[in-house]
């Protein structure tokens, strides 16, 4: 079952109008950009101590795909719940990489995340897929990316090529040879990788040709209405295009951003839009109010999450 979200218009979890999301979204990343840079409470120990906790969880945000707007896929995104809110994955992954507890985290994020997505699947909606975001560090060789996906899923039951590994191209200039044998073990898993935050840089045909590579994503926050911003995302719409690779936009808030990403020809949207990041049981009522009926043991299984 695809849920169409056309004329989804609100409930707890999304604005009811696109510019009104667009400027909360903006103030909420100015808030925490400035409460990353001014607070040291962010160290080791007290991600040690989250871990041991239970206190990182997953939040989902929806992906539509552009032509009928129809939930295809959730991205899974890590959020550590501490005493006066919740921290996104930005404001601690630098320092759980910088201390090897990535791993850690990975655990974390990926075997929920599939067991979450096999539950959906079992409760309707049989084609959704699930987009994970990992670090070119997660990718190197010998740190064991590849044998937590596969154990993941096995766990889950969840066939593999539901499953798409998003890393930012960024991460990945300069190290494609070391990240190449992690990409070619996805592939034949049967894996898909999409290219986060891609801009079509120098090196960037490189990384289009990794084994596994399927898609770009391409952030479009700030390009709408931006003639020097839209034409480097048309530039790297074009670069995906012809290596054969799907596209998709991201970080859509208002008309404008999802009328350039039509222009793009982007086959995937995702942002404010459409839906914000939600806990399990919100992404439950997400669907509900929309004409998608949960099962009594699902809701059960997610609410405890």
């Amino acid at each position: 079952m695809l849920v169409n979200v056309r004329r989804y218009s609100g409930g707890s979890t999304m604005g009811t109008e696109m510019e009104e999301s667009s400027g909360l979204a903006r103030l909420g990343t100015l808030w925490r950009r400035r409460r990353a840079e001014n607070d040291d409470w962010v160290t080791p120990e007290t991600i040690r101590l989250g871990l041991r906790q239970g206190a990182f969880r997953m939040h989902y945000q929806p992906v539509v795909d552009a032509e009928h707007h129809r939930v295809v896929a959730i991205e899974a995104l890590l959020r550590w719940r501490v005493p006066g809110g919740v921290r996104a994955a930005r404001e601690f992954i630098g320092v759980a990489a910088g201390h090897g507890l990535l791993s850690e985290l990975d655990d974390a994020l990926i075997g929920n995340a599939c067991e979450f997505t096999r539950e959906l699947q079992r409760d309707g909606l049989e084609r959704l897929r699930l987009a994970v975001n990992v670090t070119a560090s997660d990718l190197m060789p010998g740190n064991g990316l590849f044998g937590r996906i596969r154990d993941a899923i096995e766990a889950a039951n969840l066939l593999p090529h539901w499953v798409q590994v998003e890393v930012r191209e960024e991460d990945l200039i300069g190290h494609t040879d070391e990240v190449a044998r992690t990409f070619s073990a996805l592939s034949t898993l049967g894996v898909s990788v999409t290219i986060d935050d891609f801009e079509a840089r120098a090196d960037s045909r490189v990384v289009l040709g990794l084994p596994a590579v399927r898609a770009v994503k391409i952030d479009l926050w700030r390009a709408a209405g931006d003639p020097e911003r839209e034409a480097p995302a048309q530039a790297a719409a074009r670069a995906a295009r012809n290596t054969g690779l799907a596209v998709g936009a991201k970080r859509l808030e208002s008309p404008a951003s999802i009328e350039l990403a039509e222009q793009l020809g982007a086959d995937s949207l995702q942002g404010f839009a459409f839906g914000t990041p939600m806990r399990p049981i919100e992404l439950m009522r997400y669907f509900t109010e929309m004409g998608y009926g949960s099962s009594p043991s699902t809701e059960r299984a997610i609410a405890g999450r």
